[in-house]
């Protein structure tokens, strides 16, 4: 745990560490320990200390045998078009939030949904919602496609 703004915080090994015996327990454990939403990282921190696997939205296919498999995603606005090394800075309601975050998702199969959202945004489809939504909102019109990941 650490001190951040006055709160105590988990950090971020100790949330991967949580999940990681979340994932190792068998059919009716429990975990003798849990992080209350409230002590969690700061989504910064998250962001920045995970290892985000990152792609251009434009540019990649995702197969099954890669991406196959349960997971969380966001989608990025980039600060500089086709440049995945610096994520836009956007203005949010409590101060400039540095991670570039447009979108949470999670999936069941993230090749299905991920090859979902590609296509969407990419007009070839609509099947994924999130580039409906995002299209409608106005602060996101400075993210064309080639400033996605």
């Amino acid at each position: 745990m650490s001190a951040t703004d006055g709160e105590l915080r988990a950090s971020v090994s100790l949330l991967t560490k949580y999940w990681d015996d979340f994932h190792a327990l068998s059919r009716g454990e429990a975990l003798n320990y849990y992080i209350p939403s409230h002590r969690l990282p700061r989504w910064e921190e998250i962001c920045s200390e995970l290892p985000w696997h990152t792609y251009l939205i434009d540019g990649t296919y995702f197969p099954k045998k890669h991406f196959g498999y349960r997971g969380v995603y966001r989608l990025v606005g980039l600060a500089t078009e086709g440049d995945k090394s610096r994520a836009a800075t956007l203005e949010r309601v409590c101060g400039p939030d540095t991670t570039g975050t447009l979108y949470i998702g999670h999936a069941k199969n993230l090749s299905v949904r991920l090859n979902k959202l590609k296509r969407t945004a990419t007009r070839r489809e609509r099947s994924h919602g999130a580039i409906d939504m995002l299209g409608r909102t106005p602060c996101t019109k400075n993210f064309p496609r080639r400033n996605l990941q």
